[in-house]
């Protein structure tokens, strides 16, 4: 089970029930109090081995803002018996530190029923997000507590984290934690509310004259429920009321809402949107939020950065190539660098690799990095980069595949266009990158370089790759044209031309040399890292040599696609037999090629 929940992705955001114990204090949490007993079923983690774990609820800004000014002074949380090391904590993030005097260690092992932990230094409520947690390790057969009313609509209620995995939320099988933050309100009350809790777009730039998707969440953090409010945005002062279907909203649940905004009169560039609760019945601090919608009038073709951290040694690593075989298979929308490094090193490793993975963070492999941005699947520890180590591959596309299409599906401000030109008797290659940029790079972009580079597909390795047996390697870093991350660009108003020269090593096979280039954002500050636009060519085209060139000699070629014997389109073909469909001027032609 643990195994399988593992890959959840919860999409929405819903919220918490509130119980007033005292005049004077609550219980916050998401659990069902009355569902809570010696019969309740638990998260079970090994049937044969003591567990170590951590479990949490979060609560948003959103929900901690009517509270500010309010004193955390104790955790409660429900515990079966034999759990040993118990200790409470409260963060500000899952893998954040313990807010000072909150790391509670109450004593002994537990027994059944509620533990009220006093916390060394009561916390006053800032209206951050607030992480609520307890953890220790479980007796084998045993586990933690919910209160078995699963629901799928909650992000934040039943986080888990075990040795060697990333939190995981388990509210779609087992419901919310047995645990709550006991809040003093100083003879305050804050449970009459709704919220604008989240406002989100589905892509970071939109075309002047399309359509933005806004994806809105009323929650209703009252103690009763209520009717749907009337929502309205304004876009460049422009008021809009927000369509809804009315109803009601139970205690604790949301409301989610799509809105298409029309962009046709929008600016180029940020544009101010705000959005917000009309009618409200109580707290109205957390009831508008702001938003920049950056639009634009010209965009260029994007190829998503691929970078891959995988070495020899790695007996995990054939799962991160697998998975990313398997996510970017019939895609042509990619460029793919794996770089040797990050578990040792192997005699595939190249020294300048390390530049890049230490600026991007990296302790550990198997690793990936799209575009080097922060995306919902990225480790929190690690992030831009994202684990992928998945032992199924299909689970594993599942949980990154949102990422990566919210990477290709960014407008690209700037081109990348690379011509090669391959001498085979002084195996000197020269590479020209060229390209344009439109008016907005400069002011979401100011950082800019460029990084030229060559990869080599089917290179042999004298040891095996642990875990696979597998010797022959494909995307293989093998050096850089330029600095590894970037040299200037010396733009000719919006255009820029660099051109390089090499000379091929003879024990690089050319044929199966790639050129690589890509525009880096910051190279200092990892949050402003974006990649703006890549691209990768071969150095030699199977179709410029012998026969091919021969026949085509005489007419422009058009474009070049290669199938599978099965008909199938194939962006990157590797080693195989392939039919190629050429497209000239005067014509289609299609023949069997041997790659």
């Amino acid at each position: 089970m643990i195994n399988k929940l593992r890959y959840l992705l919860v999409m929405f955001l819903t919220l918490l029930t509130v119980e007033t114990y005292a005049q004077q204090s609550t219980n916050v949490g998401y659990c069902v109090d009355n569902n809570i007993n010696e019969s309740t079923p638990t998260i079970s983690f090994d049937k044969k081995l003591n567990i170590p774990f951590q479990a949490a609820i979060k609560f948003p800004s959103a929900r901690m803002m009517p509270y500010k000014g309010g004193i955390v002074r104790k955790i409660r949380v429900y515990t079966r018996p034999g759990i040993e090391k118990l200790a409470v904590w409260l963060r500000h993030s899952l893998d954040g530190t313990a807010i000072p005097g909150s790391f509670v260690r109450p004593g002994g092992i537990t027994t059944e029923g509620w533990v009220e932990v006093l916390l060394k230094t009561p916390y006053v409520i800032t209206g951050e997000d607030l992480i609520v947690g307890y953890s220790g390790t479980a007796p084998a057969g045993k586990g933690i507590v919910c209160d078995d009313v699963p629901n799928a609509t909650n992000d934040y209620s039943c986080l888990v984290k075990l040795p060697g995995m990333d939190w995981t939320n388990f509210a779609s099988d087992y419901g919310a934690h047995a645990l709550q933050a006991v809040i003093d309100l100083n003879g305050e009350t804050a449970n009459d509310d709704v919220a604008m809790a989240s406002c989100t777009f589905n892509t970071d730039f939109y075309k002047i004259g399309s359509e933005a998707q806004m994806s809105l969440t009323i929650s209703n953090y009252s103690t009763q429920a209520v009717n749907m409010p009337k929502v309205k945005y304004s876009l460049n002062g422009k008021t809009t009321e927000v369509p809804t279907n009315g109803g009601s909203i139970a205690v604790g649940n949301s409301q989610k809402l799509t809105v298409k905004v029309p962009t046709a009169e929008c600016a180029e560039g940020d544009n101010a949107l705000k959005v917000w609760i009309e009618s409200d019945n109580a707290y109205k601090g957390n009831d508008t939020l702001s938003h920049k919608l950056a639009c634009y009038t010209t965009s260029f073709p994007r190829k998503v950065l691929v970078e891959h951290f995988s070495t020899l040694a790695c007996g995990n690593c054939p799962y991160g190539h697998a998975l990313l075989t398997k996510l970017l298979n019939d895609r042509d929308d990619y460029v793919w660098v794996t770089h040797h490094i990050g578990y040792g090193r192997d005699t595939l490793t190249v020294n300048d690799s390390y530049e890049v993975g230490n600026f991007l963070g990296l302790q550990d492999a198997p690793r990936a990095s799209f575009d080097r941005r922060f995306l919902e699947v990225s480790d929190p520890k690690f992030a831009p980069l994202i684990g992928i180590g998945y032992s199924s591959p299909t689970e594993g596309v599942a949980i990154v595949k949102p990422s990566y299409l919210r990477c290709a599906e960014t407008a690209a401000f700037v081109s990348v266009n690379i011509d090669q030109q391959y001498d085979a008797a002084t195996r000197t290659l020269k590479v020209t990158v060229s390209g344009e940029k439109n008016n907005l790079v400069e002011k979401y972009y100011k950082d800019n370089s460029l990084t030229v580079l060559l990869t080599e597909d089917k290179v042999e390795t004298e040891h095996e790759q642990s875990g696979s047996g597998e010797k022959i390697h494909f995307h293989v870093f093998r050096c850089t044209l330029t600095k590894m991350l970037g040299d200037a660009i010396e733009w000719n108003g919006n255009t820029y031309s660099h051109t390089f020269t090499t000379t091929i090593p003879e024990i690089w096979t050319a044929k199966n040399l790639k050129a690589v280039a890509y525009i880096n954002g910051s190279t200092t500050d990892i949050y402003q890292a974006q990649i703006l636009n890549a691209n990768v060519v071969k150095v030699i085209d199977p179709t410029d040599t012998g026969i091919d060139a021969a026949e085509t000699a005489d007419a422009q070629v058009l474009s070049r696609e290669y199938f599978n014997l099965n008909g199938q389109r194939v962006a990157q073909p590797t080693t195989g037999v392939y039919l190629l469909k050429t497209t000239t001027n005067k014509g289609v032609q299609v023949k069997k090629v041997i790659l």
